[in-house]
């Protein structure tokens, strides 16, 4: 009978890893489901550059027949540097991961392919939940860190105050919801909208419900909704959404885990309970991805990708070393359009951007 080695000698050079990794499903998150980032554009550097430019767009007075005209502006231009973040992660798979085990679902012996890419759904899966952990965090107008410190505040490198909107103030929320879109409308300077997005946190929501309109509306949509649904069981998986003073609402309580230094485990909210987002839908030039090289012999000054995948093998054969790497840039450029709703009752500045 042969004996079956299950740890093959099989190597797996940077390439195959890669293409494994970039074919694994990505099922995280609301904010990359919706699409609001592009893809992410290739890129050969560590760093972006990125020039904002402010347009003038001025009323024209009348002038006088054979008079000279009027001198035209074409604004201020500012230019900002921005490195790429890297990510990287490492894992290991030795002998006594594989010796002796079956393949799930199968009498055959398990193989060392089977382990590794096990291993990688797993490591693709904290890269992808970190990526959307930057994107949530960009439409707030910063990036933080897996600790929740700031690694990058858009409302400082461009210069302009951050919009609140406080819910617990005088008036009414549908008042302060057509503020707040009448605001990001004012804001817009060239840019593009096909509507307004509010990402809000649960409790953001439960403030919202207390409108005996709005908790109509809401009713009125979730019927609609389930009954779209029990029609359509391959919609099993569409988030419900509902209108309100021609902003939708999506409710995302979004939570991912930080390791500290000590062990322990940190539940970060992507979300801060009680805080909502509202940003425009539809941009042309505001969201913005960029995927730098891996630092590699073989990536060094090429066009990066989202993953890397690296594996070395311990000299006598009885282990292999997996190291995976993301080197993801998430901007918004027009951080003056992302609002923050609160449901307190002071910070509210709208009305005096």
């Amino acid at each position: 009978m042969d004996v079956i080695d299950g740890f093959t000698n099989r190597e797996f050079g940077v390439d195959e890893l890669s293409e494994t990794m970039n074919i694994i499903p990505n099922r995280y998150g609301l904010v990359t489901q919706l699409g609001i980032f592009p893809p992410p554009t290739p890129i050969a550097t560590t760093y972006v550059s990125v020039e904002r430019q402010n347009w003038s767009l001025n009323l024209l007075p009348a002038t006088q027949r054979g008079a000279p005209g009027t001198r035209g502006s074409i604004g201020r231009r500012d230019r900002k540097i921005f490195e790429v973040p890297q990510i990287t992660h490492e894992d290991h798979v030795s002998v006594a991961d594989v010796q002796n085990l079956r393949a799930f679902g199968s009498y055959a012996p398990k193989m060392l392919e089977d382990t590794v890419r096990e291993r990688l759904i797993t490591m693709v899966g904290k890269h992808a939940i970190t990526h959307e952990w930057y994107r949530v965090r960009a439409l707030q107008g910063h990036i933080l860190d897996a600790d929740g410190s700031v690694m990058l505040d858009f409302f400082t490198e461009f210069g302009v105050t951050r919009p609140v909107a406080a819910f617990g103030a005088a008036g009414t929320i549908p008042e302060r919801l057509r503020k707040i879109k009448r605001y990001v409308e004012r804001k817009l300077r060239g840019e593009t909208m096909s509507r307004v997005l509010c990402i809000a946190s649960k409790g953001f929501m439960e403030m919202l419900f207390t409108d005996a309109e709005v908790k109509s509306l809401y009713n009125q949509a979730m019927t609609a909704h389930l009954a779209l649904v029990a029609s359509n069981p391959g919609l099993h998986d569409r988030r419900f959404s509902f209108m309100l003073q021609e902003i939708e609402f999506v409710e995302y309580e979004g939570v991912a885990s930080s390791v500290n230094a000590d062990g322990t485990f940190t539940e970060r909210r992507f979300i801060p309970d009680g805080d909502a987002i509202f940003l425009p839908l539809g941009t042309m030039e505001s969201a913005r991805q960029y995927a730098a090289p891996g630092d590699f012999e073989e990536a060094v000054n090429m066009p990066g990708r989202l993953f890397y995948a690296k594996e070395a093998r311990e000299r006598f054969g009885r282990s292999r070393d997996l190291l995976t790497q993301s080197n993801l840039l998430v901007l918004w450029r027009r951080p003056e359009l992302l609002v923050r709703g609160t449901t307190g009752n002071t910070g509210e500045n709208i009305d005096s951007l």
